[in-house]
């Protein structure tokens, strides 16, 4: 094996490390948001297993850093996409999003195909002091990022084993606030805002 064919193999291979890496962080979804104004391309995985990927959009970040006053009160709240990729577990869906828009408990928003759900969008506030998470709202979106239905309500679950899915989110967006806290990119403008709420 000569010089340059080695040399040329660790180049290949760097190459290929950097693609596997860039790959998975651009698998995320992008989901035109009919729910607030704007686009939101930028999601973050939070939460990932065999039957369903749950994103935060990424500019709740923010949001939750400087207008919730995070980690001081111990609360945030985002918009928790969760696409099921489980087959068994999309038709249940489905079927009580059917059966949902029949009793007129969920509303719909121009044509309707829940057939070709992909993501239900819960605004989830979770309070790390109780433990609990509080869902208000629920949205449904299509294969195409268009809005479905909403389904208002306030569901209010322990963040415990029972609610594990909700529990793991919690702990994942906590993680994710602390680091973003604790970035020095953000810590002036952190600073900045602290001093402006005296």
């Amino acid at each position: 094996m000569t010089v340059k064919w080695r040399h040329m193999k660790k180049i290949l291979i760097i190459a290929a490390l950097l693609f596997a890496i860039s790959s998975i962080t651009q698998a995320n979804p992008i989901i035109k948001s009919t729910i607030q104004e704007g686009v939101w391309t930028n999601t973050i995985l939070v939460f990932s297993s065999s039957k369903l990927d749950v994103y935060i959009p990424e500019d709740m970040i923010n949001m939750n850093l400087f207008f919730t006053k995070y980690p001081e009160n111990g609360n945030f709240a985002f918009v928790v996409y969760i696409d099921i990729k489980d087959k068994d577990m999309r038709e249940k869906l489905v079927n009580d999003v059917k059966a949902g828009i029949d009793s007129r408990i969920i509303g719909t928003i121009g044509k309707t195909y829940p057939d070709l759900l992909k993501y239900v969008a819960d605004v989830a506030s979770f309070d790390m002091q109780k433990k609990q998470v509080t869902i208000s709202r629920e949205y449904y979106i299509d294969k195409d990022g268009e809005l479905i239905g909403i389904r208002d309500m306030r569901e209010i679950n322990p963040l415990d084993k029972d609610h594990s899915l909700f529990s793991k989110i919690s702990e994942n967006c906590e993680d994710i606030l602390i680091e973003a806290k604790n970035n020095p990119k953000n810590a002036d403008i952190i600073a900045q805002l602290q001093q402006n709420r005296k």
